[in-house]
């Protein structure tokens, strides 16, 4: 009988241990997801902002080669709020994480924040990426049409 107690202790043990271990991956993996997914898109407030500065790129080929020139875009005040408000109203299920922007870009707003992180905008005729360096680098697509056309007007009025 105390064999039968013993085994029986230890199938008890067992099966607590187990079950306390799946309830905390089940939480570690929940507390991960819901973490990557509030980090990724920050918002910006205007009081923070250092500097802002708006280039858009051309591209010129040159027989086999192609120079690339940087012509900078003067933004007025009006443009930065019109700016940080659309950025701003990104929402969440409109935010894709990506690896890497791509190297056709056609404008790039540079926003430098008072503890000198920066927010990179950048738009490639189609797309509009971001990429946020604070305590790491982070890099993801927004889709919200009304910063797209914002940000093709910005290209345009140079």
């Amino acid at each position: 009988m105390a064999v039968s107690t013993k085994r029986f202790a230890i199938l008890v043990s067992i099966i607590v241990i187990v079950v306390i271990a799946v309830f905390s991956w089940i939480k570690l993996i929940q507390y991960t997801w819901e973490d990557s997914r509030t980090v990724i898109h920050k918002t910006i407030t205007e009081i923070d902002i250092l500097n802002v500065k708006a280039t858009t790129v051309t591209y010129v080929r040159n027989g086999e080669s192609v120079k690339v020139e940087n012509h900078e875009i003067a933004l007025t005040q009006e443009e930065i709020h019109q700016l940080i408000q659309l950025f701003n109203n990104v929402q969440e299920n409109r935010v894709f994480a990506v690896p890497s922007v791509k190297s056709n870009i056609v404008l790039g707003i540079l926003i430098t924040m008072v503890d000198r992180t920066q927010v990179r905008i950048q738009y490639d005729s189609t797309d509009v990426y971001v990429t946020r360096t604070d305590k790491s680098s982070t890099t993801y697509k927004v889709e919200q049409e009304e910063l797209k056309s914002f940000i093709e007007e910005l290209k345009n009025h140079n």
